[in-house]
């Protein structure tokens, strides 16, 4: 069983924090080491953190967590930094290893969006999955608590913050994306019926209307 590295135990405090990548995950992860609920001498936001599969979600009592993001502008965000920007980093190239002859660096939009419709979550690249990704068990949806990073962070963050009340009073901006092409200015019809079908449980469970 494969453990899914987003799943973020913070016993101190009861909560399972069910984050994603290209979802503020490096922001939240930062502001977690910050406060502290790191793991004494972890170097950085990366290390120090313990993390459980859905079975050991499920089978806890702590609080479930999760933070969304609208699974469109998720994966133009993955496509234009992660493929198209800064192409020397290494985790793009362990995206491009793990899907080779698939995806490769300055990938146009299109051929990314067909793509990610032939590789299954199981298989997918973290950035790839989707947001409900080992979420479920028993065909329970396990987030209890559903925040969007889409609505104002002074709607969503103080209320994070009654779960996690160390984090500091404002989220910190880590590997934040500049101007990027929007979702209408790169998706065809035939695009967004990929992404559709693609991510149909998270726009479902997310509460977001189809593209």
């Amino acid at each position: 069983m494969t453990r899914e590295t987003n799943n973020i135990v913070i016993y101190e405090e009861g909560v399972i924090l069910m984050c994603a990548p290209k979802a503020a995950n490096t922001s939240i992860k930062q502001a977690l080491h910050d406060a502290g609920y790191a793991a004494a001498g972890a170097k950085n936001r990366y290390f120090g953190f313990t993390h459980w599969t859905a079975v050991e979600c499920a089978l806890s009592e702590y609080r479930r967590v999760a933070i969304l993001r609208h699974p469109g502008d998720r994966l133009v965000s993955t496509w234009s930094a992660k493929l198209q920007d800064k192409l020397g980093e290494r985790e793009k190239v362990d995206m491009i290893e793990r899907h080779a002859g698939l995806i490769h660096r300055g990938i146009s939009w299109t051929v990314f969006v067909d793509a990610v419709l032939r590789i299954p979550d199981k298989r997918a690249d973290p950035h790839l999955r989707s947001q409900c990704f080992d979420r479920f068990h028993k065909g329970l949806y396990l987030p209890t608590t559903v925040f969007k990073i889409e609505a104002p962070i002074d709607s969503w963050w103080p209320k994070l913050r009654k779960f996690l009340p160390k984090l500091p009073s404002r989220m910190p901006r880590e590997n934040v994306s500049g101007q990027r092409p929007t979702i209408d200015q790169l998706c065809s019809q035939r695009d967004r019926d990929s992404i559709n079908t693609r991510y149909f449980a998270d726009f479902m469970l997310g509460g977001y209307p189809l593209l």
